[in-house]
C-alpha cells in the first residue's frame, strides 16, 4: 500500500470526528427550529454598533437557551449572514426612526415565519432582558385568547420596548398585514395619537390597535421597566430605553462579576387587575 493511502487511512478517524463535532455544533439551532419555542423574539437593530451591544449584554444568552431564538431586523443594506442568528435587512427601513416605524410593524410577517412560537415578542433595540426571568414570565401567562403585554401606556394603548403577544395573535396579525396596516393607519389619525412627523404611526400604536380590531385584551405590565435599574429589579424582565452609555455600564458590570447583575432575580408571580379604561395592569404580587 502506498503511503498516500496509508496516510488517507490515519486521516479518516480525524475526519469522522471533525464532521461529527460540526453536526453537533449545529444540532441547537437545528433543534430550535424544528420544535416549538416558547419565546420568538423579533429584534430590531439599527445598525453594527448597537446589534454588538445587544449581544454583549444579553441576546448572545439566547443561543445558548434552547427555548428561546431571535430573529434580526435591521435596515436595508446590512449584512444578513451572521453566525448566530437570522437578521433580515428591511428594504423599507432606511434606518430612520420615521421608516422604522412602519417596517418594524410589517417584520411581525418574516419572524412568524422563522419558527414556531407560544409568544412573539417584537423587540426595541435600546432592551436589555434577563432571559431566565422572560421564559419563567410567559410561563405564567395565559395564551388562549388575543392579547397583547406591554411597558405602561396611555389611551388604550400599551408603549413599546417590548410588546409580547401570542402565537395565534402574531399569525392573525401577519396573516391580514395589509388590512391591519391600513386600520391602524386610520385609527391612529382618527385618535389623534402623536407619531413621527411623517409616520403614519407608531410601533406601539400598530400592535395594540391590531389586537383591539381582533378583539383582545391589552395588558399595561411592570415587568417591564422604564430605564436601566441596577441591581436588577425582582419580577421585571426586560428594562427600556437603553443609552449606549448603560449598555457599556451594564457590560462593565458583567465583566466585573459574571452575569451576577441579572441572575439572582427572583420570579415573582404577577397578576391582572383591570381598571376603568379596560386596560388591565399587571402588578407584582
Amino acid at each position: 500500500m502506498s503511503n498516500k493511502y496509508q496516510l488517507m487511512l490515519h486521516a479518516l478517524p480525524i475526519l469522522f470526528l471533525i464532521g461529527a463535532s460540526r453536526c453537533l455544533a449545529l444540532q441547537p439551532m437545528h433543534d430550535k427550529i424544528s420544535s416549538k419555542l416558547d419565546v420568538m423574539l423579533c429584534q430590531a437593530a439599527w445598525n453594527a454598533d448597537r446589534l454588538a451591544r445587544l449581544r454583549r449584554s444579553w441576546l448572545s444568552s439566547v443561543t445558548r437557551t434552547p427555548s428561546i431564538d431571535a430573529h434580526v431586523f435591521m435596515p436595508a443594506g446590512a449584512q444578513e449572514h451572521q453566525d448566530d442568528f437570522k437578521v433580515t435587512a428591511l428594504h423599507d427601513w432606511g434606518g430612520t426612526q420615521v421608516d422604522y416605524q412602519t417596517a418594524m410593524s410589517r417584520a411581525i410577517v418574516p419572524c412568524v415565519s422563522h419558527a414556531p412560537a407560544k409568544y412573539y415578542a417584537i423587540m426595541d433595540d435600546d432592551v436589555i432582558v434577563n432571559v431566565p426571568a422572560l421564559l419563567a414570565w410567559v410561563s405564567q401567562l395565559s395564551d388562549t385568547a388575543d392579547a397583547l403585554w406591554g411597558r405602561e401606556g396611555c389611551c388604550g394603548i400599551v408603549y413599546g420596548g417590548m410588546l409580547l403577544m401570542p402565537e395565534h395573535t402574531a399569525r392573525a396579525i401577519a396573516d391580514n398585514i395589509e388590512d391591519m396596516v391600513e386600520h391602524v393607519t386610520r385609527e391612529a389619525t382618527r385618535r389623534n395619537f402623536d407619531s413621527y412627523k411623517g409616520a403614519p404611526f407608531m410601533v406601539d400604536h400598530f400592535f395594540s390597535l391590531a389586537v383591539q380590531k381582533l378583539g383582545g385584551a391589552i395588558h399595561e405590565t411592570s415587568a417591564i421597566h422604564e430605564g436601566l435599574d441596577l441591581p436588577w429589579p425582582a419580577s421585571v424582565v426586560a428594562e427600556h430605553h437603553i443609552h449606549d452609555k448603560d449598555f457599556d455600564k451594564f457590560i462593565a458590570g458583567l465583566s466585573r462579576s459574571g452575569s451576577e447583575q441579572i441572575s439572582n432575580t427572583s420570579s415573582s408571580r404577577i397578576s391582572q387587575v383591570v381598571d376603568h379604561r379596560g386596560v388591565s395592569h399587571d402588578l407584582q404580587l
